[in-house]
């Protein structure tokens, strides 16, 4: 799935972000995370999709918003951060 995502074509790039989903990793979250701020907005929201369920993507995300230089992209980060809310707190939100 992961080669998908580095295909030409955004069918097989959207389907490969969406099968990443499932596939929770490091290797993952990095591919994930480079579609976070496409211009496609159905691949970015695959990516979002992809990187809320992943554990590996927390790190990548806090020091995205740490360094990030445009607040659009930061608030996007933190937007992601959400889905983990409850891993990180141990509190449901």
């Amino acid at each position: 799935m992961m080669a998908l995502v580095q295909e030409r074509d955004r069918d097989r790039r959207l389907l490969g972000l969406r099968a990443m989903a499932m596939i929770p990793g490091g290797e993952s979250a990095k591919l994930a995370y480079k579609f976070l701020h496409h211009d496609d907005a159905a691949l970015r929201e695959a990516a979002v999709a992809a990187l809320s369920g992943n554990p590996k993507a927390l790190e990548p995300l806090m020091r995205s918003i740490l360094n990030e230089r445009e607040a659009v992209r930061a608030e996007i980060a933190a937007g992601v951060l959400t889905g983990h809310a409850e891993r990180i707190t141990g509190r449901h939100y």
